[in-house]
């Protein structure tokens, strides 16, 4: 039981020092502790599902999207937005 709970410590942790770091990377102004709580606390982990959803709905759909030519878009679209929204986006920016 300690492992895990260890292990949930460090991905809760690794999950709030990355958005914070891109904050910094880009130089934005701060956008307030209140911001950043509910992003942190309500956005992000909402963001989990629509990510789930969007990496399952991706692999029944690229099969279309190489016989349609568009695997590109639809990585884009199914993938790398959900993603960027969920971890990559800085803190506190809704």
């Amino acid at each position: 039981m300690p492992r895990r709970l260890a292990a949930a410590l460090l991905a809760t942790q690794l999950a709030l020092v990355a958005p914070a770091a891109a904050d910094h990377r880009e130089g934005a102004s701060d956008p307030g502790f209140h911001r950043k709580l509910v992003d942190v606390v309500l956005v992000r982990p909402f963001g989990l599902v629509p990510t789930l959803v969007a990496v399952v709905g991706c692999a029944a759909g690229l099969p279309v999207a190489w016989v349609m030519d568009t695997p590109v878009d639809a990585r884009q679209t199914c993938l790398e937005d959900p993603l960027e929204f969920t971890f990559a986006r800085p803190l506190g920016r809704l």
